[in-house]
């Protein structure tokens, strides 16, 4: 993020996605090649303040010359915070700029929209639409849609989303057949009579048949798979690391549930609560870790974002 202007992706298919030198601290513009090349160009417009009118201008002459460089053989969108309205019941210095520099440009939100506002003023005293997303080409767009300000929104502005006619193809990525869960065998909670039946069994047709073929060697071996209970040691799926600290509350758990077990797991013991008290923090940890991790995923996706996706 650079002053207010976020810039981010999420891939659904196979897509490169390129941030270009193009722009300033105030505008950025990425390039989206896919079935369909588009260039995204975000923005965060100067406030309205003493002669803000001339950096004002200065931006949309930069958005304008992206435009002109990319509109030949991309699809433009251009979104952000404009820091000012299209809408008929205001017109200070910035609004009549973006009016006048959309209808020369020949940009619009490709459908309808309502006019309910985008920012609210931190202290409710005011409010208005300046966030937008505008097109130049009005079949890019089926659906133009201003969020209601969330309670647990702490932002000024609320979000406006768009649903796109655009397609991007889904890659599936083919699921590993060879990895299998595993399982281990646990013999204390064998049904032994079963079991030893079973082997009895063995022995005698084998005695009987007096020479080896496939089922009498398999047999013993099937046996302790039926009569045997098995505890599931690893799934499929994703690996995940755990931290040290996440190790030494996972072994803090497993101390704790062995006590438990110990004294009958009755649950009204106070190990009980304490088993899960220590869970919950084992989970929250889990959980801050993770999202750091994404967060640090993320991080890197912005800092080097000219490379190719492959899922």
């Amino acid at each position: 993020m650079k002053r207010g202007v976020p810039y981010y992706g999420q891939i659904h298919g196979l897509i490169t996605v390129k941030k270009r030198k193009d722009g300033n601290e105030r505008v950025i513009a990425m390039l989206i090649t896919t079935s369909q090349d588009i260039c995204i160009i975000n923005a965060y417009m100067p406030t309205c303040n003493t002669d803000s009118q001339y950096e004002y201008r200065e931006c949309l002459d930069i958005i304008f010359d992206i435009i002109q460089k990319y509109q030949e053989t991309h699809k433009i969108i251009l979104c952000g915070d404009l820091n000012g309205t299209l809408l008929d019941s205001r017109n200070n210095k910035h609004d009549k700029i973006l009016k006048s520099s959309v209808s020369e440009m020949g940009r619009s939100t490709g459908v309808n929209k309502d006019e309910r506002p985008t920012f609210f003023h931190h202290a409710w005293s005011s409010s208005s639409q300046i966030d937008y997303i505008l097109v130049n080409d009005k079949n890019l767009i089926s659906k133009y849609n201003i969020d209601d300000k969330s309670s647990i929104n702490l932002s000024a502005h609320t979000s406006v989303t768009v649903k796109s006619t655009i397609e991007i193809p889904a890659i599936t990525k083919p699921a590993n057949k060879n990895k299998k869960a595993k399982f281990k065998l646990q013999w204390d909670k064998m049904d032994k009579r079963q079991y030893n039946n079973l082997i009895q069994q063995y022995y005698y047709c084998r005695k009987q048949c007096q020479h080896s073929d496939g089922y009498g060697y398999k047999q013993p071996y099937k046996s302790r798979e039926y009569y045997n209970s098995k505890k599931l040691l690893q799934l499929k799926g994703p690996k995940w690391k755990a931290s040290p600290e996440v190790q030494i509350l996972l072994r803090s758990c497993r101390d704790l549930y062995k006590q438990w077990q110990e004294v009958g797991k009755q649950k009204d013991h106070p190990m009980a609560t304490t088993l899960r008290n220590k869970k919950r923090k084992l989970r929250s940890k889990i959980r801050m870790e993770q999202a750091v991790s994404r967060q640090n995923l993320y991080q890197q996706i912005m800092d080097n974002p000219n490379s190719q996706y492959t899922p």
